[in-house]
């Protein structure tokens, strides 16, 4: 039997999008999905004013792009379409065309002048997750290979914005994937995040512009290809394929921080200093070194940091006498308070197994109080508007951070 399985592309963009009838030609190597695919695919877009009408038209060409490397009919790859603004409206359902030149003739009709009446003053992004997820109920079939759906938006939703989460976390315990495509400056990945899928890096991406994303049609339509590729293996296979992924990458960040731990141990005995780098300070009953570093980063790029910059990881607070010693000298002494930063990043995360938290410093389960939502937050850090507080948050978000040191 057939995995079903559902990919959905969210496409967020800063400024507008242009008039297009006709895929495209788009430079790179011409991507084709295989034939056999059996795959039902909705895009979403934002029909926003925010989006605006010039740039929807180029929207409209990289549905048809994505469109045409399908083979289109009842037992292959079936297209709906829902847009939103103030509302939700379907377009297009995923058995209306079975025939691909309809459907393309169809979309193309979005970029015709009389649209442009559709564009409304609100991004209710809820709500057209929440039309999608009536349009596959609406046809359903037996066998799918996968099941995909395409939002396109401006960014922040700010209609019904506290449904938008719950409303992308229904489609994918449906078993749809959520894969996300912001355009734009204005654009915060860590929003895309909490609508996407996992792994991140196929499922989350990001551009400058609108020429960029159409430059990156190909390369967005190959991921697209290999997510289904990829989901119509055996559960089993695939689980023992993401693991050996992530013992390759934590043995490689072992060995990295092995070589970079002793190059700077060596360097301090060399010099006779103390075996606390510079700025940091010393604990000689927990062993340890810590600096709070007033620089905003993600929850890994700050335990890299702490790797590269000082042999370090990110803070481990294996008890309440260090957790309580932290908020105590190093904080204050650091000269961060003054910074207006107001959360920290440390090691505690639940990546490896959810709902059981680790320190990534040292391996050890958390056995400290953390507060926070565990469906949301995958990652801990300390919250300065609440007494330095552990708390669990989102991994994607830009925060400062404590690295730790042993001796």
């Amino acid at each position: 039997m057939r995995m079903s399985w559902v990919l959905t592309v969210v496409l967020f963009s800063a400024s507008a999008l242009a008039k297009k009838t006709e895929p495209r030609s788009v430079k790179g190597e011409l991507v084709i999905c295989s034939e056999n695919d059996a795959v039902d695919l909705v895009f979403l877009l934002d029909a926003s004013k925010s989006v605006g009408f010039k740039n929807y038209g180029r929207v409209v060409g990289f549905v048809q792009d994505f469109v045409n490397v399908y083979e289109i009919g009842p037992g292959h790859t079936r297209i709906g379409l829902v847009y939103f603004s103030v509302k939700a409206t379907k377009y297009m359902g995923l058995a209306d065309f079975a025939d691909k030149q309809a459907i393309l003739d169809h979309i193309g009709l979005m970029s015709e002048k009389t649209f442009k009446n559709e564009l409304g003053g609100r991004t209710n992004t809820s709500g057209g997750l929440a039309v999608v997820h009536s349009v596959f109920h609406a046809s359903p079939r037996t066998e799918t290979d996968a099941k995909m759906v395409i939002l396109i938006s401006d960014g922040k939703p700010n209609s019904d914005k506290e449904l938008t989460v719950p409303n992308a976390d229904k489609l994918k315990a449906d078993g749809i994937q959520i894969m996300t495509i912001g355009v734009g400056n204005s654009i915060r990945r860590d929003n895309l995040e909490l609508i996407a899928s996992e792994p991140f890096d196929s499922y989350v991406f990001t551009t400058k512009n609108f020429n960029d994303l159409i430059s990156k049609t190909q390369e967005l339509i190959a991921t697209a290809c290999k997510n289904v590729e990829y989901l119509k293996c055996p559960p089993h296979e695939r689980s023992m394929q993401i693991l050996a992924e992530q013992h390759a990458a934590i043995d490689e960040a072992i060995a990295d921080l092995q070589n970079a731990k002793d190059l700077l141990w060596e360097l301090d005995h060399r010099c006779n200093v103390n075996p606390c780098p510079s700025c940091f300070v010393r604990n000689d009953d927990f062993k340890s070194c810590y600096i709070f570093v007033a620089e905003t980063v993600s929850w890994a790029d700050a335990d890299r940091l702490c790797a590269r910059l000082y042999g370090a990881r990110l803070a481990s607070l294996n008890s309440a006498e260090e957790f309580n010693y932290i908020k105590g000298e190093p904080f204050n002494d650091s000269g961060v308070a003054s910074s207006g930063i107001d959360k920290w990043w440390i090691s505690g995360n639940d990546l490896m197994e959810r709902g059981t938290l680790m320190w990534a410093g040292d391996g050890h389960s958390v056995k400290v109080d953390v507060t926070g939502d565990p469906d949301t937050g995958r990652c801990v850090f300390l919250d300065g508007a609440h007494n330095l507080r552990m708390t669990r948050g989102a991994c994607g978000v830009a925060h400062g951070f404590v690295c730790e040191r042993g001796f």
